[in-house]
């Protein structure tokens, strides 16, 4: 169907929003799978990056704080918190909101002060050794720090 993008799309971003608040990024995964330059391939790189980093942020939490921290986003993100050392969680999930963002802004028809923007603010902040986002989980809607 001609309309087969666009439906894949718009079913990748619904579903990829926390459920009975589970977040799921297999929708966002499929579509790129299937239309990895598609036109919508910039919103969804952008939607997985920013996922990473709230899962960053959960993680960190966890490592910081204890088990009992932000129950409401761990609750969020437990489908993909893993037995693995928090640590190591952390590195993978930053690493692939950094690498999602990159592909996200090479694709993007946003205009250059934007892509600068993103590229300046929460990219630099998620490269740093000292990230201090105090932005809010965002698929959670919960904030953080």
């Amino acid at each position: 169907s001609v309309f087969r993008e666009d439906t894949l799309f718009a079913v990748a971003m619904r579903d990829s929003e926390p459920n009975d608040a589970s977040v799921d990024l297999e929708p966002l995964e499929a579509y790129l799978k299937e239309y990895p330059q598609g036109s919508h391939a910039s919103s969804v790189y952008f939607a997985l990056a920013d996922h990473y980093r709230d899962l960053y942020l959960v993680v960190r939490g966890l490592a910081n704080k204890g088990d009992d921290q932000g129950e409401m986003a761990v609750n969020c993100y437990q489908r993909l918190i893993s037995n693995k050392p928090y640590e190591e969680q952390m590195r993978e999930s930053r690493r692939l909101s950094i690498e999602n963002y990159r592909k996200a802004l090479k694709l993007s028809t946003d205009s250059a002060v934007w892509k600068e923007g993103i590229r300046t603010g929460v990219l630099e902040e998620m490269k740093s050794e000292n990230f201090r986002w105090n932005g809010f989980v965002t698929a959670c809607g919960l904030g953080n720090d």
